[in-house]
């Protein structure tokens, strides 16, 4: 998970976590998830995202298979997610 250091940092890191499983569908666009969990912007979802994570949602939405994440994030950081 990500150290966190703000209450900002936090909520987002719990929107960013929920919206992984909306990845999976390949039906809703990236604003589209964004609008969903309440980011004001594509941009700025994206942005979030991948600070949280250390990667872009596009690029995790590649890793769907179904949906099953078969990919395990790390960054420099040691931030890890694993969705099954």
């Amino acid at each position: 998970m990500v150290a966190l250091t703000s209450p900002v940092s936090y909520l987002n890191a719990i929107l960013v976590h929920a919206a992984i499983e909306l990845l999976s569908n390949p039906e809703l666009s990236i604003q589209q998830i964004a609008e969903n969990r309440n980011f004001h912007s594509e941009y700025y979802f994206r942005k979030t995202f991948q600070k949280v994570t250390g990667e872009l949602p596009s690029k995790l939405r590649k890793c769907f298979d179904g949906k099953n994440l078969k990919f395990l994030l790390t960054t420099g950081k040691k931030r890890a997610i694993m969705y099954a």
